[in-house]
């Protein structure tokens, strides 16, 4: 378990690093399920789980920090949710994955004031 965490995290800083080298683009629902292995598609969505819960760590949020590796983490290591997010990138494959999974989020963590 702590190998697949720290490789997600890496990941997810790799992703992050890789932004002030190259344009932003974002995949969509179809390209991550089109293109990258069942592993990868863990490990790209481990890291955005991981990016948003410091994301409302650093805001000031720590609860629904909590709360979004709770959803995603927790029971089955993340497989009900991934196949969740996977389910979800199917039914709008045209669609921005990051945007896909701020929606399951705030639908499982919801934000009191979202403004």
């Amino acid at each position: 378990m702590k190998n697949r965490a720290l490789k997600a995290r890496l990941l997810s800083w790799a992703c992050a690093l890789s932004a002030f080298s190259f344009p932003a683009s974002a995949f969509t629902g179809k390209e991550v399920m089109e293109v990258f292995t069942l592993k990868e598609r863990g490990m790209y969505v481990a890291g955005l789980i991981d990016m948003a819960a410091y994301n409302q760590a650093e805001r000031g949020n720590p609860e629904r920090a909590t709360c979004i590796i709770h959803w995603y983490f927790s029971n089955d290591h993340g497989v009900g949710s991934l196949q969740r997010i996977e389910q979800a990138a199917r039914n709008f494959p045209d669609e921005d994955l990051n945007r896909i999974v701020s929606a399951l989020i705030q639908h499982a963590c919801p934000l009191e004031d979202p403004f």
